[in-house]
């Protein structure tokens, strides 16, 4: 067993952490000394020391020592660095591969730019100028590289150089060849070619790579010859996978993969991809001529473990498999051969690979009917086109002939079975299948004609034989060949079908139920094969779900009381032995569905009739079939009363007119419901507990139809007093004679309901509800017939004064039973809703009256029970909405005055009631049961109830403003009453066990919110009652500086009130009245507002109060500035960064040790909104404030410098190279040139960047790591 443990190696930590972990798991045995060594060898990395470095000679030892002192004191150093220096940036800059990726940036900026550069002046060379400079820029490329071979240090700069050596000379043999080089000038191309030749032997790793390279770049001559580009790129193609597959065989040694694919290999694939690339795009040499070449090179790069083959057998596949399918055939062969190789030779993802090489012959398939002439091709179209009445395309021939493919695989799983491999028997056989699928899919499309019936025998015959190989067969097998056998046979008939007429749903509904029968007698026709048996029993189901779909396609057809076998063959199943080891409750259950179904299916109450009657019966057989199922009797008592309802509708409800048959239903409801009733009370009397079972389904139902009829007396009632002509309420209407006669029907069908109680003894909570219920709606409907006229005042009437009479009565019955049924707790309630909705249809001067009263009969009932105390609640809710009611109802009668004045007449009687509860909070107490914390609340919501009215009252503009003026002074008074712990005393025990008063938080909430109000309401108040106030208005915040310090100086806490909130609010209003008079304050009045903030801040050490002084101060330079027209960014900019970092410097939070990063961040995004707000502006100004902006970073750089603050530095710094940048790109903007001169400083920097990381390494480390340490500690 092997275990996946990750190792951390980022941190000290970790490594010591490590080493113990190995140490005890030694100890303990579960590790070898061997095995640690091991592992400590693959987790350390080499020594940073090149393996093709040059040693010093062994002459004088002097120098040998120095070098290893030096070598030593590299390591070293990048130990000491890499340990304590945790920055990922600068150690990917000394790692090899980030110097490699800053010389290939290097070269390729310096090759771009000086390309760009010579290709300005272009057309000024002739043709040996052109090529000249290519070859210079070859041959300083390959003499660099031998310099820096020589050098110790530059290993991996050597490297690159000759790598971008190499890949330029095929380059150049292709330059010499397009510009005819031999035909200018014979001896330049001569010893060019020559020279070239020997360079690449020189450079190349290796002389076997170095002959590839050089015929590679000599294959690019002569193209001028029409099929040369043809014949090259195969040349070059066979020749280096050849000479990649001799290097391999001609090694003794084992190759390894880092072997096969290293520089020299990279540098190969690189030409070879120059050389097609030419001939593709260039050359125009079609590609699909180049898919077998692209094939068996991958096959040999594969071949050498190059995972790169696949995809370029996989590029010649595509590329050849329209235009040259024998190509793609070849291509598929080869792959077939890998596969086979590797499905002998591995043992791991045998059978991914079995897969593949199942799938690489399916398409090969398809590539053979692609090779066929394609007269052939037509010629076989034509012959299957006779089967079919609908053109046939290749694709739907293919779902027929490639089932020899499938019949193929099926030989090779019985193959497999021989030799005892299960796996790949299974995996071919899944596969088969699946291909099976794909191909019925195919023919589809022809799915009227034979061909999809011969592919779906084909699927049959698939399933078939997967059936008899398997042994024993699976039941998802048996089940696949069962459904396929039926599926075809279907498709056969329904070709036939398209060629008889009169063809339809009717029969095809026949066919499946004659299906389904077949199906369900071969279920039960022996006792052998229990898997087909079973999966006949479950087909049968499917196709009796399809001919049932098809005869609601056919609905008002006697034709569907076929339907009846479905259920009539179930029920004969139930009773049938072989059955039993099924799932016969399965069959009653789905002949209890089929009767459902079939009651969509009618048309006529004679076929409703004659269904309920067979049901009936069906249902009976099933119930003493199992007479434990409580469910059947029901059904059964349902259907036989769905026949008897159908029966009286067909025989006498039918033939009589409106209103009257509707009149009539009512009174056959109410019949059926009492016989139900009769009927239930003797069979309970029985003592066979079936019969027992029948009377509890019969007074089921019983009570079933009586909701049913209540209920829709009730809709009949909404729909009398609902909505009359144009869709609104109707509050009063005479009642039409034909409503007359359904409300006379409809009071003796509630009486025959009622009945049903009468002599019954005890009733339960839902024998309450119901009775309640048919009361309500014989009051409703007597009344109604009584006045002749809907009237809902009246009902509403009605409707409180029985839910005052249901309280009281059951508070009677209470008393004599000493106990509550739940139902005599909410039927009042139900009573008194039904009254206030009917009630508040129409706002009258009563309709207050009726909040009240049901107000006192929910504080009635609250008051029974500890578990109902919430309902007082809703009772003192309702006598208030009561007494807002009341007081609305006189104002609406009202004219004149301002919108808002109603508002602060409630406001007014919200407050009065708030202030009733509270001062009168124990007499309510004592009659709802309320606690004093509840009836606290209740005044609270009052209160902000009054609150919201006052500020809508405010908003909304009104003309009572002394009135608005009380009320908000009542409202504070309210406030600053609860706020007093002299007044009201919140007690808690002392350490002597007594209760004392106590300053709870609440008085600081309370206190506040008195002074909000009283801060808002006076400003409003003056400023309605005294408009010009113009004075006050610029000066108000130094007068309310004044008032601060008399609030803040006053004795608050002996008074009784806590003294935070008036002196923070005292604070608070030199501000808010500054803001007040925003259009009209004066800068002086802003100037000494601000100078009473510091002062305050002073006194109380308050830094944060100085905050309001900065940004009073901000406020007056940009009102001074915005007056001058002198406001620009960077003056908005600066006082913003400014101001934010004063905060940073003198915020106790900032000042934390904690927020150490964040204020570094925060200090950096303020100094860079300064810095990039004067870069912007040295944009859209004069060249004064480029200078300025220099100034500006050279500031910050300074500052940071002085202080050793990093953000400071670094975004001075950052700004001053941004606006540097910036000058340089306008003076590129006046020369194009000078552009790519930029770019080749830049890559020759770059260049020179990575030797200096690669030559000097320990001294660029020892220098970071220097700098690091200094930054670090600076804030």
């Amino acid at each position: 067993m092997w275990l996946k443990i990750p190792v951390d190696l980022d941190t000290e930590a970790s490594n010591i952490h490590l080493l113990r972990e190995l140490d005890r798991w030694i100890a303990l045995g579960l590790l070898s000394k061997g095995q640690a060594i091991n592992l400590g060898r693959q987790l350390c990395s080499p020594l940073p020391i090149a393996d093709s470095a040059p040693l010093p000679p062994q002459d004088n030892p002097s120098e040998v020592a120095a070098v290893a002192a030096e070598t030593v004191f590299e390591i070293s150093v990048d130990r000491l660095f890499f340990s304590r220096f945790k920055s990922r940036l600068v150690q990917s800059f000394l790692t090899e591969m980030s110097v490699l990726w800053l010389l290939f940036l290097g070269v390729f900026l310096v090759v771009v730019s000086s390309g760009v550069l010579a290709a300005s002046q272009w057309q000024s060379f002739s043709a040996v100028g052109q090529y000249a400079i290519l070859l210079v820029y070859t041959l300083v490329f390959g003499g660099a590289s031998r310099w820096a071979a020589g050098q110790a240090k530059l290993q991996t700069t050597a490297q690159m150089l000759k790598a971008a050596t190499l890949l330029l000379i095929p380059l150049n043999m292709w330059m010499m060849d397009t510009l005819g080089l031999f035909n200018a000038s014979v001896g330049l191309a001569m010893l060019a070619s020559v020279g070239l030749s020997l360079l690449t032997l020189m450079l190349a790793p290796q002389r076997r790579t170095g002959f590839n390279l050089l015929g590679l770049s000599w294959l690019h001559w002569g193209w001028g010859l029409a099929s040369w580009p043809l014949v090259a790129s195969y040349l070059g193609t066979l020749g280096s996978a050849t000479n990649l597959l001799q290097r391999v065989s001609g090694d003794a040694t084992d190759v390894t993969k880092e072997n096969q694919s290293g520089p020299g290999g990279i540098l190969v694939a690189i030409a070879l991809l120059i050389l097609l690339v030419r001939s593709v795009w260039v050359a125009q040499v079609p590609i699909y001529q180049l898919g077998l070449a692209c094939g068996i090179c991958g096959w040999m790069l594969h071949r050498l473990r190059y995972q790169a083959g696949l995809g370029l057998m996989l590029l010649g596949w595509l590329v050849s498999g329209a235009q040259q399918p024998l190509q793609a055939i070849g291509i598929s062969g080869l792959a077939g051969w890998l596969l086979l190789e590797r499905l002998q030779r591995q043992e791991r993802d045998q059978l991914r690979t079995l897969s593949a090489l199942w799938l690489v012959g399916l398409q090969t398939c398809g590539l053979a009917w692609l090779a066929l002439p394609i007269d052939l091709r037509q010629t076989l179209l034509t012959a299957a086109q006779k089967f079919s009445v609908e053109p046939v395309s290749a694709l739907n021939l293919t779902g027929v002939w490639l089932y020899g493919y499938v019949g193929l695989m099926a030989l090779g799983v019985r193959q497999f079975q021989h030799q005892g491999n299960d796996a790949w028997a299974q995996q071919t056989e899944r596969l088969a299948l699946g291909l099976s699928g794909a191909l019925l899919l195919c023919a589809l499309p022809q799915a009227e004609s034979f061909l999809f019936t011969l592919s779906l025998l084909g699927l049959t015959l698939t399933f078939g034989a997967f059936t008899q190989l398997r042994r024993p067969a699976t039941s998802w097998l048996i089940y696949g060949t069962h459904s396929a056998a039926v599926v075809t046979l279907l498709s056969g008939l329904y070709v036939i079908s398209m060629r008889v007429p009169g063809w339809g749903d009717p029969q095809w509904a026949g066919v499946f139920i004659g299906l389904t029968a077949v199906e369900w007698i071969a279920s039960v026709a022996t006792g052998r094969y229990p898997e087909w048996r079973r999966s006949a029993w479950y087909l049968g189901i499917g196709l009796s779900v399809m001919a049932y779909s098809l005869l609601l396609n056919n609905w008002g057809s006697w034709l569907n009381l076929g339907w009846l076998v479905v259920p009539g063959l179930l029920t004969w199943l139930v009773h049938r032995r072989q059955f039993a080891t099924e799932q016969p409750q399965l069959a009653t259950t789905l002949t209890v569905l089929a009767l459902g179904g079939q009651i969509l299916l009618l048309s006529s109450w004679q076929m409703a009739t004659a269904v309920c009657a067979v049901g009936t019966g069906l249902l009976l057989l099933h119930s003493r079939r199992w007479p434990t199922q409580k469910y059947l009797p029901a059904l059964t008592v349902g259907f036989a009363l769905g026949g008897g309802h159908a029966a009286a509708s067909w025989l006498w409800l039918m033939a009589s007119p409106w209103p009257h048959n509707l009149a009539r239903l009512f009174l056959v409801i109410a019949l059926f419901a009492s016989g139900l009733s009769i009927l239930a009370r003797t069979l309970d009397q029985q003592s066979r507990p079936l019969l027992q079972t029948y009377g509890t389904a019969s007074y089921g139902w019983s009570r079933g139809l009586a909701v049913i009829l209540s209920l829709g007396l009730t809709l009949m009632m909404i729909l009398v007093h609902g909505l009359g002509p144009g869709d609104r309420i109707v509050m009063i209407r005479p009642i039409l004679p034909g409503i007359a006669i359904l409300l006379r029907y409809g009071i003796a069908a509630i009486t025959l309901v009622l009945a049903r109680f009468w002599g019954q003894r005890q009733l339960t909570n839902a024998d309450y509800w119901e009775l309640a219920h048919g009361v309500a709606l014989w009051v409703t409907m007597g009344i109604s017939l009584w006045h002749q006229e809907t009237n809902p005042q009246t009902l509403g009437a009605a409707m409180v004064a029985m839910g005052l009479i249901a309280q009281l009565m059951g508070t009677v019955k209470a008393h004599k039973h000493n106990a509550y049924k739940t139902s005599w707790h909410y039927i009042p309630l139900v009573y008194g809703g039904l009254g206030l909705l009917l009630g508040h249809l129409n706002f009258t001067a009563t309709t207050g009256f009726y909040s009240a009263v049901v107000g006192i009969v929910t504080l009635a009932i609250g008051q029974r029970q500890p578990a109902l105390r919430p309902l007082g609640y809703s009772g003192l809710g309702l006598l208030s909405l009561g007494i807002y009611e009341l007081v609305l109802y006189h104002l609406l009668q009202a004219s004149g005055g301002a919108p808002g004045d109603g508002l602060t007449i409630l406001a007014l009687v919200g407050a009065a009631i708030a202030a009733l509860y509270l001062l009168c909070h124990t007499w309510i107490q004592r009659y709802s049961q309320l606690t004093e914390a509840e009836i606290m609340i209740t005044s609270l919501l009052h209160w902000l109830l009054a609150v919201a009215l006052a500020a809508m009252a405010m908003v909304m503009g009104q003309s009572l403003v002394g009135i608005w003026l009380g009320v908000a002074g009542l409202l504070s008074l309210y406030a600053w009453l609860k706020g007093n712990y002299r007044w009201f005393p919140t007690h808690q025990l002392d350490s002597a066990g007594e209760y004392v008063p106590s300053e709870h938080h609440s008085y600081k909430q309370w206190t506040w919110s008195g002074l909000v109000i009283a801060t808002v309401a006076i400003p409003y108040g003056a400023g309605q009652l005294l408009p010009n106030l113009t004075f006050v208005k610029s000066w108000g915040g130094l007068l309310a500086c004044g008032l601060s310090l008399l609030i803040y100086r006053l004795p608050w806490r002996p008074w009784g009130w806590p003294w935070r909130p008036w002196q923070r609010m005292a604070l608070g209003w030199p501000i808010l009245a500054t803001l007040l008079g925003i259009a009209v304050v004066k800068t002086q009045s802003l100037l000494l507002v601000g100078a009473f903030y510091a002062a305050m801040a002073k006194q109380l050490r308050a830094v944060r109060l100085s905050y309001l002084s900065l940004g009073l101060l901000n406020w007056s330079l940009l009102r001074y500035l915005l007056d001058r027209s002198w406001l620009t960014p960077l003056w908005f900019g600066t006082l913003l960064g400014l101001s934010a970092l004063y905060i940073l410097e003198v915020d106790p939070h900032w000042q934390e040790h904690s927020t150490r990063q964040e204020r570094h961040r925060l200090r950096s995004f303020a100094t860079l909104l300064v810095g990039l707000t004067a870069i912007f502006q040295a944009e859209t100004a004069s060249l004064i404030f480029i200078g300025l902006s220099l100034l500006i970073s050279f500031g910050f750089m300074g500052l940071g410098l002085v202080q050793q603050v990093r953000a400071y530095l670094y975004t001075g710094t950052l700004t001053f190279a941004l606006q540097i940048l910036r000058t340089l790109m306008m003076f590129v903007d006046t020369d194009g040139r000078l552009l790519w001169a930029v770019g080749i400083v830049l890559g020759i920097a770059l260049i020179w960047v990575a030797a200096t990381f690669e030559s000097r390494r320990a001294q660029v480390s020892g220098l970071l790591s220097q700098w690091s340490e200094r930054l670090s500690r600076w804030d």
